[in-house]
């Protein structure tokens, strides 16, 4: 599988669902109350394209990470198989794909104040083993970066 084109699209929001494909209330920035968790959701919208020989699949991990600290946790990791039946084929075995995926984040404490990145790296199957909670990925793989405050 030769994956030519991949956009990855972020929206933070208080809520989103699925089978209305509606998003209610997104920001860019989150009330700070020392120790209090926050929930939330993370809406992606991928769309990419390439030339697909045979099922591949491939590992987006989202990680929020503090700008000032450098601090970071691991929130989200998706598995995304091609083919897929929202696949349209073009010319030359080509297809493309695109897709909203809603994910609702639970718990989430922030330590400070602040800037904050959430950060998508996406990791083909193929190359390993799934890249670990404790590290950030390499930064050759970022496909997303969408930055909110913590006020």
């Amino acid at each position: 599988m030769s994956l030519k084109f991949l956009n990855v699209s972020l929206i933070m929001c208080e809520s989103a669902d699925y089978e209305t494909r509606t998003i209610k209330s997104y920001f860019n920035g989150i009330q700070f109350d020392n120790g209090s968790q926050k929930n939330f959701c993370i809406v992606s919208v991928i769309n990419s394209m390439g030339l697909y020989s045979a099922e591949h699949e491939y590992v987006l991990h989202y990680f929020i990470q503090s700008k000032k600290s450098g601090s970071f946790i691991k929130v989200e990791e998706l598995s995304i198989t091609f083919p897929r039946s929202s696949e349209k084929e073009g010319g030359n075995g080509s297809t493309s794909f695109s897709e909203m995926i809603f994910s609702k984040i639970n718990g989430i404490s922030f330590p400070e104040a602040g800037d904050y990145q959430i950060k998508v790296y996406k990791q083909d199957r193929v190359d390993g083993p799934i890249f670990q909670e404790d590290k950030i990925p390499p930064e050759d793989k970022l496909v997303a970066i969408y930055e909110f405050e913590v006020k």
